[in-house]
């Protein structure tokens, strides 16, 4: 195992910049999710850190020796690919094995780490087959035991469950966490689902445009975004995102108005703010309640139905569009006026720049 540092790491192709200045520390052992909209660099830092491409400036850090230079090979690392890369003339064992033909590996020692692997993957009756006989998750499953075997100090994912369908991604995470688990071994994992983040990761970095927006564990970025651009892209559904006008603010609260007469209280520090100021405001669904009295009076546009939940969506009287999650078979229909209640602890307030303001103290 091994912890990971980044420090001003950059990189550009041409005049494009897609990594500015990244500073970024990995625990030993930990699971660490980076996530980002597509474009926003989180792929190639991830090369970054295997080696397979170069940055145009900063240095890299793994189990405290720099390996800026270094060749992947030198790097104990073992990367986890998108299209699987298995090759398909060979077996299972045979793509498992091929990894230690470098290592100069002896035939019992190879037999017993892949049959480890396969044992902790519950692969074992798929070692003689070869990747057109397998599935979508049972191929995603072999590359991650050709990585196993390897017994790297960092693995590697690179959206490794973006070519399977939603149940089998569900699986696959819940196996990817508890893998981590039973291995105990430093992961850095890629990808653009926010769920994904959320539900397996220790660690979330947030990446938006080459720069670091938050790093935090999955619930501090959910309940404490620093940025409108955080709030907004963690979540699902997605935080709503009201523009405002300051009525009143002080160290504790802050009054909007969101349209006329409707008003919202955040418990706040508004010291920043003088009335009449731009902002906007935050709501997070299953943070707002739905009833005939409340802050936000709206007219239901679509529910959606999910068993256990349902998304009610409503517009305001001056068309901006907001969701609230109910428990169970709500008994609403499209058309019905309703309000939407907001408890001024859950409201987020973000100044125009795009900072969220301080909580008020204890909240």
């Amino acid at each position: 195992m091994a912890n990971v540092a980044f420090r001003g790491i950059s990189r550009n192709f041409g005049a494009t910049k897609v990594l500015r200045g990244i500073d970024l520390d990995i625990a030993d052992g930990s699971f660490t999710v980076i996530v980002g909209p597509s474009g926003c660099g989180k792929s190639t830092l991830l090369r970054i850190l295997a080696g397979l491409d170069e940055p145009t400036a900063g240095n890299l850090h793994i189990g405290g020796r720099d390996v800026t230079g270094l060749e992947p090979v030198e790097r104990r690392i073992a990367m986890v690919f998108q299209n699987y890369s298995l090759y398909p003339h060979m077996t299972v064992r045979a793509n498992m094995a091929f990894p230690l033909r470098s290592q100069r590996m002896g035939r019992a020692e190879t037999a017993a780490a892949i049959a480890r692997a396969a044992e902790i993957l519950r692969i074992q009756d798929l070692l003689d087959r070869k990747p057109a006989q397998l599935s979508g998750g049972q191929r995603q499953r072999v590359a991650i035991g050709r990585a196993i075997v390897r017994e790297p100090s960092v693995f590697l994912f690179d959206e490794p469950l973006s070519n399977l369908d939603a149940a089998l991604r569900g699986e696959m995470r819940v196996e990817l966490a508890e893998l981590h688990r039973t291995l105990g071994t430093t992961m850095v994992y890629v990808t653009h689902d926010q769920i994904e983040a959320m539900t397996m990761a220790q660690q979330i970095v947030v990446l938006n445009a080459g720069r670091v927006e938050q790093i935090g564990a999955p619930l501090d970025l959910y309940h404490r975004p620093a940025t409108r651009f955080v709030a907004g892209f963690i979540g699902q559904p997605r935080m709503t995102l009201l523009p405002a006008r300051v009525v009143t603010a002080d160290p504790q609260h802050v009054l909007a108005q969101i349209e006329p007469g409707v008003r919202v209280t955040a418990l706040a520090d508004g010291r920043a703010l003088s009335p009449g100021d731009a902002v906007e405001l935050g709501l997070r669904p299953d943070d707002l309640t739905l009833g005939t009295d409340g802050d936000i009076p709206v007219r239901l546009t679509l529910l959606e139905r999910l068993g256990p939940q349902t998304v009610v969506h409503g517009r305001t009287g001056a068309g901006l569009g907001l969701c609230v999650v109910v428990q169970g078979d709500a008994r609403l229909e499209p058309g019905a006026a309703m309000h939407f209640a907001a408890p001024p602890d859950k409201v987020h307030v973000f100044d125009m720049a795009g900072r969220a303001l301080p909580r008020r103290e204890g909240v």
